[in-house]
């Protein structure tokens, strides 16, 4: 019994220990849990705190890069702007220039536009004292005419303005239906004569158009044409050179309407043509602007009743023959000089019915 009693008391307080140690093995677990779950929650927060300050970290760090993105984007715009500034600033100083050269530019043509205006008023002026020389030239053969004064100095001087030279056919004036200019003389003798109807009708026309200093009748038995007889006419204003053609023309032409008579020398033509020629040719020269140089007609034979000098040109040499040492000094003077020597010898052994010795 007792031993039972004992038994029961070891099993009764064995339990009680059992149980205590469990409820203390449960608390110590519990215990430990509650540790673990504590470390868990700090672990946990720590990897929280820590996540969350690496979070800011790379925030600040992703905010520092915006901001030094910006601000290196906003420095960038600003050089850009500002280069675009300066080059804005130089293109409108260049504009500036530009402008201020193109206002010089315009008041410099101005002021020459102003002073072309002012020549050619001036020129106009001149124009308006500056008598044009007329030349009317009345022929039965026009043909004759037209390559001569269509060609050189007498070309040139029709093209400047300085000249009018009209040449008429004499046949355009005939009342004949075959257009007839010319018939029989009177006393039988030989040849043909220039009727008095249309030379007559012809310069009448002229005349009514406009005064003539001088109408012209090309004759070979008349005064010989010469240099001062060129320098005369080249003076006129208006004048008709009258073609004689076959026998000659009728006298009374000669004695009412020709005002002048001129031969080009001792020996007869078969018309006046070519001697009409020679006399403008002459006297188109002289006048001022026909010829580049004015005062190279000056120079020429006649005009001082001597004939000119002798002229020269390169090469010095030629096939042993050489240019006087004169000329090639470059002394104007002792060349003067030298020409006038030489132009005189030449006269003197040439034509010395030019020299009044």
């Amino acid at each position: 019994m007792i031993s039972n009693l004992y038994a029961a008391l070891i099993a009764a307080g064995t339990l009680v220990i059992g149980i205590l140690l469990g409820i203390w093995i449960r608390k110590r677990a519990a215990k430990r849990a509650e540790e673990k779950i504590s470390n868990a929650d700090e672990e946990a927060l720590r990897i929280v705190n820590e996540a969350i300050k690496s979070a800011e970290s790379k925030k600040r760090e992703v905010m520092l890069e915006a901001k030094e993105d910006i601000l290196r984007s906003r420095n960038e715009y600003e050089k850009e702007v500002k280069e675009r500034r300066a080059e804005q600033q130089k293109q409108e100083r260049r504009l500036q220039q530009k402008e201020e050269n193109l206002d010089r530019k315009t008041d410099a043509l101005e002021k020459r536009e102003e002073a072309l205006n002012q020549k050619h008023a001036a020129l106009d002026k001149e124009n308006e004292e500056i008598k044009i020389m007329r030349i009317d030239i009345l022929s039965v053969v026009p043909e004759l005419l037209e390559s001569p004064l269509n060609h050189s100095i007498v070309k040139r001087a029709r093209d400047k303005g300085i000249v009018e030279i009209y040449i008429h056919n004499i046949r355009d004036w005939s009342k004949d239906k075959y257009r007839k200019v010319d018939d029989y003389p009177f006393g039988g003798e030989a040849g043909m004569v220039m009727m008095i109807q249309p030379v007559f009708d012809c310069i009448n026309e002229l005349k009514s158009q406009r005064d003539y200093d001088e109408i012209i009748y090309t004759s070979p038995d008349a005064p010989v044409f010469n240099q001062r007889v060129a320098n005369e006419l080249s003076l006129k204003e208006n004048i008709i050179l009258l073609c004689g053609h076959y026998k000659g023309i009728d006298q009374r032409i000669r004695e009412h309407l020709v005002t002048r008579e001129i031969s080009v020398g001792d020996y007869v033509l078969t018309g006046g043509e070519l001697p009409a020629c020679i006399m403008t040719d002459a006297i188109v020269r002289l006048i001022p602007g026909a010829m580049s140089d004015e005062s190279s007609a000056l120079s020429d034979s006649f005009q001082d009743n001597l004939l000119a000098a002798p002229v020269y040109t390169r090469p010095a040499e030629f096939n042993g023959w050489q240019v006087p040492e004169i000329l090639l000094s470059g002394n104007h003077a002792k060349i003067r000089e030298w020409q006038e020597k030489v132009a005189y010898e030449r006269t003197k052994a040439l034509r010395p019915d030019l020299l009044d010795e």
